[in-house]
């Protein structure tokens, strides 16, 4: 195993999704110094969503998020980050050689330390912090459409990943579970994810962290620690084969930790704007808006579930109530999911989304459809 980096300090800066698409070089690269400004010189953590590209490889849909080498080292170098997860659907964009070829990069040009499970894909980044101890980041999936089931870590499976945070609770001073997982665009998180979420502070997690719906989501404390349920984006820009951007996609949250050697921890909430990067990235005050998200996160689990069915926005996401799957709305998913694809092709995208859309309404549903493709 190689040597735990250490930090200058016991605070750390938690972002959501970070690309750094090939086909967006020149708007990344503009926009560093934003990028850099907004992390206020602190050492950062993020789930790193790309995959590498190499020159003469051909672009496609399945790798749209590819990153040039030289590009990405340049980006997370300029904004400090210091943990990774890599648990997503989009770090084998390039295959399991691509995936290798960036765990190499990350440890060999960054000297990030990061940890392989059995299925050989990364599950653990580790920092010493400079008087508070060791703090792990425990990265894993519960997210993404069936296609994606077989290039991402223990893929529903909860158990496998309450037993990777106890192993860590006993080597480390401080554990974050950083969860790949609910639906793209949604402002609330599924009933199951809050089970799951209790699930993994009870096995040991002091932070629980969310990406993938590129959107923020609210938060709440449980047993005195603190669950956020989506940072939303760190850096996302727009790419020409994702038709449905909404405009809250352009907003994220920045978590700010501070930890104390008693095992205490601080914590405060930033906002971003600008991370599609159609205007310069910046913070912003956040405090309301976050404010609105977590007020039905202050129910209890049994009045949430009825809550959430109530204004569920897409009738045929899957709700995985009691950590199953729904045979039926899985098949639904993958179908939508399908279609959306094909309509993207044949640029019918906004006649298939309000079609979708109206699906949803008919259902009970209070706003129109987006794209479930697992990006």
């Amino acid at each position: 195993m190689r040597a735990i980096p250490r930090l200058s300090g016991d605070e750390l800066l938690v972002a959501g999704d970070f690309a750094a698409p090939v086909d967006r070089r020149e708007q990344l690269e503009a926009a560093l110094a934003s990028l850099a400004e907004v992390g206020q010189g602190l050492p950062l953590a993020l789930n790193l969503e790309s995959a590498l590209w190499r020159s003469g490889h051909q672009l496609s849909e399945r790798g749209r998020m590819r990153s040039p080498p030289d590009l990405l080292i340049e980006a997370l170098r300029r904004c400090d980050v210091r943990l990774v997860s890599l648990a997503n659907n989009h770090t084998g964009d390039s295959g399991p050689e691509g995936l290798y070829a960036l765990r190499a990069v990350l440890q060999g040009e960054l000297g990030l330390q990061l940890d392989v499970d059995e299925l050989d894909r990364i599950a653990v980044s580790r920092v010493r912090l400079a008087t508070a101890g060791t703090l792990a980041v425990v990265g894993a999936v519960w997210s993404g459409t069936g296609r994606t089931a077989d290039r991402v870590p223990h893929f529903w499976q909860p158990a496998a990943i309450c037993r990777l945070v106890a192993r860590e609770r006993a080597r480390s001073d401080f554990v974050i579970a950083y969860l790949h997982w609910g639906y793209e665009f949604e402002p609330y998180p599924l009933p199951a994810q809050r089970a799951w979420a209790r699930a993994l502070v009870d096995a040991g997690a002091d932070v629980v962290v969310g990406a993938h719906p590129h959107v923020p989501q609210g938060f709440e404390r449980y047993r005195e620690r603190l669950i956020a349920y989506s940072l939303g984006s760190f850096c996302m820009p727009r790419t020409d084969t994702i038709e449905y951007f909404p405009e809250e996609a352009g907003r994220g949250l920045l978590l700010e930790l501070r930890f104390a050697s008693a095992g205490r921890i601080e914590f405060s909430f930033a906002g971003i704007e600008g991370v599609d990067l159609a205007t310069p990235p910046r913070r912003t005050d956040v405090a309301a808006r976050l404010d609105e998200l977590s007020a039905p996160l202050r129910q209890d689990l049994v009045d949430y579930r009825r809550w959430y069915r109530g204004q569920r926005t897409r009738w045929y996401l899957p709700a995985f109530d009691g950590g199953r799957l729904d045979p039926v709305r899985a098949r639904a998913l993958s179908m939508v999911d399908t279609a959306n694809r094909w309509s993207g092709r044949l640029r019918v995208g906004g006649l298939a989304r309000r079609v979708v859309g109206r699906a949803a309404l008919g259902a009970g549903g209070s706003r129109g459809s987006g794209r479930p493709d697992g990006r």
